[in-house]
């Protein structure tokens, strides 16, 4: 049975993408991740990655081994914090997986209390689009991930908060009735719209309503779309987490009927879950039952 610590190397390596990468990751040589790898690789029976022109992949064993080597690897995390618990130390980590307007207004206020109660525990955020959360999630990558409720989950999530949908429109338009804009009055904008995979929320508000979204103009990043749209090219649709706070050069109107997207919270399962982990999930709900009240 191959060492836990293997493991570990294992899964660094997927992570980062390279030995040499996962080597710096680790503090450690990358000859030493080579050696472990292949000893690794020699302990179980076959192949866990494919070599070649310098790319790394996993092999359909390796991404079948994944989740479940995850899985050792938090159960020896919950061990060995139970047993700081029972010592009276806390200390661990916990990998959260995040979409980009969660990590800009929900995460560094949650680190931050977390962080005053629990010093001693490490905490990792890794910002990606909805399936790359959901993902993590699934494979043990993350103890945890954010979600909206317009993913098609297979797996229960905490419901967190219902966040309104917003239509961003530049300066100079003019609603047919003042503060708000309706289903049909977006129909007949051009609508600018996120990348694909970073716009589900919008792209189940629209087919909801059967509005077209093949205009041809997507923007990955959040402030690039609220530039090009304060630049006249059209109007969007976003959720109104992300300009809190903020100073932007468009025009914000309520959705008639109102459209809302319930952020939630994915978690690993249960017996997976370290005291570090679980402690989390009650500061972000805590969090959230505040927000803005």
């Amino acid at each position: 049975m191959a060492e836990i610590y293997a493991y570990r190397v294992f899964t660094a390596v997927v992570e980062n993408g390279s030995f040499t990468s996962a080597a710096q990751s680790l503090d450690i040589t990358p000859s030493a991740v080579s050696h472990t790898i292949s000893k690794l690789e020699k302990d179980i029976g076959f192949a866990l990655f494919i070599r070649s022109r310098g790319k790394l992949e996993l092999t359909h064993n390796g991404r079948v081994l994944l989740p479940r080597i995850y899985d050792l690897i938090k159960l020896q995390d919950r061990i060995m914090q139970e047993k700081q618990e029972i010592l009276g130390v806390s200390k661990g980590s916990v990998r959260i997986g995040a979409f980009n307007s969660v990590t800009m207004k929900w995460i560094p206020q949650i680190i931050r209390s977390y962080r005053e109660k629990y010093p001693g525990i490490d905490v990792q955020v890794y910002e990606g689009k909805y399936s790359d959360v959901v993902s993590g999630v699934s494979s043990g990558m993350f103890d945890m991930g954010f979600v909206t409720t317009t993913q098609e989950l297979n797996s229960e999530i905490i419901a967190l908060y219902d966040d309104p949908l917003v239509c961003v429109t530049p300066k100079d338009f003019v609603p047919k009735n003042p503060g708000r804009v309706t289903v049909e009055e977006i129909s007949e904008q051009t609508i600018l719209m996120q990348a694909e995979g970073l716009a589900s929320d919008t792209e189940a508000f629209l087919a909801k309503n059967g509005i077209r979204t093949d205009y041809g103009i997507r923007v990955a990043d959040d402030s690039s779309l609220t530039a090009m749209v304060a630049s006249g090219f059209g109007i969007s649709i976003m959720p109104m987490l992300l300009f809190k706070d903020e100073q932007v050069d468009v025009d914000l109107y309520e959705i008639d009927p109102p459209e809302y997207r319930t952020i939630g919270l994915l978690t690993a399962k249960e017996q997976f879950l370290s005291p570090a982990a679980k402690r989390m999930i009650e500061e972000i709900r805590n969090f959230a039952a505040g927000f803005e009240k």
